[in-house]
């Protein structure tokens, strides 16, 4: 429909959709290395707000040059967000199932795309193709809730030394027990294991992603 709509050949067409693989890929060399500058639950923050007004902009995009600079930066928003929560499901994960639930989440975005096309054969031929990209702006709706209720990364705090933080979080996972702010949270191993180029991690998690799906 929006080929018909813009008279665009299916190489013009092609190109558009590769503008958004490749903003995906700029937003995660991006925002990887910024989540450990301000933190992953502002990083996940950003993006969503990217990824959902850009999405929503592009539903009145006049023209196909408008409409591949909104999905570009779009696309950024979501390549942030893939690496992220990738981490911080690790990392709040128990140990013996954290390998299982990285899975499940990660196969959330491929089932995702399938529901998203499914709903796109009947919306569009009722309503048109733009409004899929006004659903796409429904995560706005969540931000405040995110904000609220999501944690922050825990090594975030630790390489600080934020023992409070900490402390504040641990105390919600398991209300049992009585963390402290002065508690030894092995800062000078986290800090240690926190050294490193942040894309060199970034690869590093692509690939161990690469494995999980592929074997």
């Amino acid at each position: 429909m929006m080929m018909d709509e813009w008279n665009l050949t299916p190489v013009e067409a092609g190109g558009i959709a590769s503008y958004s693989l490749f903003g995906m890929m700029v937003g995660a060399l991006i925002f990887a290395p910024l989540a450990d500058k301000i933190g992953r639950k502002k990083v996940l923050a950003i993006c969503m707000c990217l990824f959902s007004v850009f999405t929503l902009l592009s539903s009145f995009a006049p023209n196909p040059a408008f409409f591949s600079v909104m999905r570009f930066i779009a696309a950024l928003g979501m390549g942030g967000l893939m690496p992220n929560v990738i981490s911080l499901m690790a990392e709040y994960s128990p140990k013996k199932n954290k390998v299982l639930i990285v899975t499940a989440m990660y196969c959330g975005y491929s089932i995702g795309s399938i529901l998203a096309s499914l709903i796109g054969m009947y919306v569009m031929e009722q309503l048109g193709w733009r409004v899929l990209y006004w659903i796409g702006a429904l995560p706005l709706l969540a931000l405040p809730f995110f904000m609220k209720q999501f944690p922050e990364s825990l090594s975030y705090y630790v390489i600080r030394k934020q023992g409070a933080k900490i402390a504040g979080i641990l105390n919600r996972i398991d209300p049992d027990d009585d963390y402290k702010e002065s508690d030894d949270y092995e800062f000078a191993k986290v800090q240690e294991r926190a050294k490193g180029f942040p894309v060199k991690k970034l690869l590093k998690i692509s690939v161990r992603l690469a494995h999980l799906r592929f074997g």
